[in-house]
């Protein structure tokens, strides 16, 4: 569906119902400032291109998309993203020329794609679930995680549960002599 370059200034409501097998969605050079909370029912989309909007935040459930393989932001208003959308197949993750000051220029580069998400995927709190279960609008907002870098020497996503899973495994060494 090509909605490109028709002045939308507002998601129509309900619009996302309507295109639940829906596989690739155009909505580039429009007047958007804000994209839908029920993103996640478009659970076909394979290509999301909502670049040259006025895009200064996304919604948490866009993190659900599995089937995405193409998402496509370049010049919004953007100045962070949830991490957990390094946990998507993307084999296209376009950010340039959003004012997004956490994350290093040359992975905003065309190519950078697999560099992105790895950078990304480090940035998701330990705490946090990577695709969270549909949930109502307002809890989505209130839940969502957004990048805003770890401290330095954190632990990064996973990395304590793996260190108590690992001392719980492992017996206690005993030094000294056995009888």
């Amino acid at each position: 569906l090509d909605l490109s370059q028709n002045r939308i200034e507002e998601w129509p409501e309900g619009l996302c119902a309507l295109l639940v097998s829906l596989h690739t969605l155009l909505v580039n050079y429009n007047c958007l400032t804000a994209l839908p909370e029920d993103m996640a029912s478009l659970r076909a989309l394979s290509h999301f291109d909502a670049s040259n909007n006025q895009l200064a935040t996304l919604p948490a459930s866009l993190a659900r998309l599995s089937s995405l393989g193409s998402l496509v932001l370049e010049n919004n208003a953007l100045v962070a993203v949830d991490a957990r959308l390094g946990l998507l197949p993307l084999r296209t993750l376009l950010l340039a020329g959003n004012p997004l000051k956490q994350i290093r220029r040359p992975l905003l580069q065309p190519g950078a794609t697999v560099s992105l998400l790895a950078y990304l995927r480090d940035r998701i709190p330990p705490d946090s679930d990577p695709l969270p279960p549909p949930r109502a609008a307002a809890t989505e907002r209130e839940g969502a995680r957004r990048v805003e870098g770890r401290r330095e020497g954190a632990p990064r996503a996973g990395e304590r549960e793996r260190e108590r899973g690992r001392e719980r495994a492992e017996p206690p060494v005993q030094h000294g002599r056995r009888d």
